[in-house]
């Protein structure tokens, strides 16, 4: 029979009977899917229970009984003598009260010595249960540790997700969402946490505190009770992370994780099986394991976000990689030029798209690749534009992107871009096709030229150039990227 079919027959709780199942005072069978399988026997069984706990008969004794270690009989002789004991106390406790009361006494003028002489100074041994409500697993405090370890979970699958973003989509980390990262760290977390609960019977954040998720009877945790539980508890605990609302949840199960209550995506009557925490120690070094990881963990995003800015191929480039570096880079910067590099290597516009990079105007851009034993030596760029009466913008990311395609991959994976981004070279590409000069950084050689006649800036100091009403218009301009 089933568990509801038990709850109904001996007027038990589930987690009563997930207790004494774990204090060894019950052994159900399991079937293949490892949902128990009670019988008669076990019924009869919990009934005994049930009784002599209701006589306030101890776990421990009733252990003892079933393991025939004791007899039934040794145990309520003893037991009856507690009782007579315990009643000869709650009958003297009662006298007192009533001397007490007929003197008259006050708190003030209430001499303790006087009635404290009447009281035996052997009394019954302390009794651990007097219910079978309060047999069941305790619940494990400790709010703070459980919030950290809870944090440092999702923290790391919220890494994951933007990493995924930047390698595998190749998505700016600027032009992310923050609510898609959640949306699908939440996912990430649901299908996750509980392949590791039932794994592991820990998730990371958990080790690091030292704690511990079991079923109630002390095995591993289902993996459909804890997709539950982990369901339950971005409900109920993280308010499924909306502003406000959030807060309000995470506040109200602290309070109740704090006063020993029994969390909603704990509780038996929200899940098929009761998720059990354990602690294994409260050492002061777990908080410094934790900030020391979550230290880490905080290196790995900026580090990761910083590296996934440079292009997919590092190193020596042939050809085709350059071409996938420079296409790569446009898409991932979301540059302002609209000029995509084919399989030769020329730029040219996409089919439907008017470039930022040259408006009002279709303006021969030639690109010339130089190779060494088959690798690209440099990269020279060449615009040159005599149309009459058209706009035109010298401001583009080209530049920028050739330099990121070429000398971009010549930082290692696993060395800091920081020294690149920060180079004159970068910042000399970076800027106007107007700026001549030339920039070096680490064995790579930039040279810029532009001569622009017949144009003057929209307003000073804008690349945005505006043709002249009198005289002819012409621009040459040259980019050049050299391998040293």
């Amino acid at each position: 029979m089933t568990i509801k079919e038990v709850e109904s027959r001996t007027g038990m709780t589930r987690p009563n009977i997930r207790y004494y199942e774990k204090e060894g005072l019950l052994d159900p069978n399991r079937h293949e899917n490892g949902y128990r399988d009670y019988t008669e026997q076990d019924v009869r069984t919990l009934l005994k229970i049930k009784l002599l706990r209701q006589l306030h008969v101890p776990v421990e004794e009733i252990r003892a009984l079933s393991e025939g270690t004791r007899t039934l009989n040794k145990t309520l002789d003893e037991h009856l003598k507690e009782i007579q004991q315990e009643r000869m106390t709650l009958s003297l406790a009662e006298d007192l009260c009533l001397v007490i009361r007929q003197d008259r006494v006050t708190y003030q003028t209430l001499e303790p010595d006087r009635y404290l002489s009447r009281i035996p100074r052997e009394t019954p041994r302390e009794r651990a249960f007097f219910s079978i409500e309060q047999d069941r697993v305790q619940p494990v405090s400790h709010p703070w540790r459980r919030y950290l370890a809870r944090m440092f979970d999702f923290a790391l699958y919220r890494v994951f997700c933007i990493l995924f973003a930047s390698y595998v989509l190749r998505v700016h980390l600027s032009s992310q969402s923050g609510v898609l990262h959640t949306i699908f760290s939440m996912l990430l977390m649901l299908l996750v946490e509980p392949l590791l609960l039932l794994l592991f019977r820990t998730t990371p954040g958990k080790a690091l505190f030292g704690l511990r998720l079991t079923s109630a009877s002390g095995g591993r945790l289902r993996y459909w009770s804890g997709l539950t539980r982990t369901m339950l508890l971005f409900l109920s605990g993280m308010g499924l992370c909306i502003p406000i609302y959030e807060w309000v949840r995470l506040w109200k199960s602290y309070r109740a994780c704090k006063d020993g209550e029994w969390l909603p995506w704990e509780s038996e009557d929200k899940c098929d099986d009761a998720a059990v925490y354990t602690i294994r120690d409260t050492a002061p070094w777990r908080g410094f394991a934790w900030a020391a990881a979550s230290a880490a963990l905080l290196a790995v995003i900026c580090f990761g976000a910083m590296q996934s800015q440079l292009p997919i191929h590092r190193g020596e480039l042939t050809v085709a990689q350059f071409v996938e570096n420079y296409n790569d880079m446009a898409r991932f910067w979301e540059a302002d030029s609209v000029l995509t590099m084919n399989q030769d290597g020329q730029l040219y516009l996409s089919e439907g798209e008017l470039g930022s990079t040259f408006i009002f105007a279709s303006i021969p851009v030639q690109v010339e690749i130089a190779t060494e034993d088959g690798f690209v030596k440099s990269v020279g760029l060449t615009i040159e534009s005599t149309d009459q009466g058209k706009h035109l913008s010298t401001v583009s990311d080209t530049h920028r992107l050739l330099t990121l395609a070429l000398a971009g991959a010549d930082v290692p994976f696993f060395s800091s871009p920081t020294p690149f981004f920060r180079s004159a070279l970068y910042e000399f590409a970076s800027g106007s096709q107007l700026d001549t000069g030339e920039a070096r950084w680490r064995g790579f050689l930039a040279r810029r030229s532009a001569q622009a006649r017949g144009y003057s800036p929209y307003y000073p100091g804008n690349t945005f150039l505006v043709p002249l009403d009198s005289g002819t218009q012409d621009f040459h301009g040259s980019f050049q990227l050299i391998r040293e």
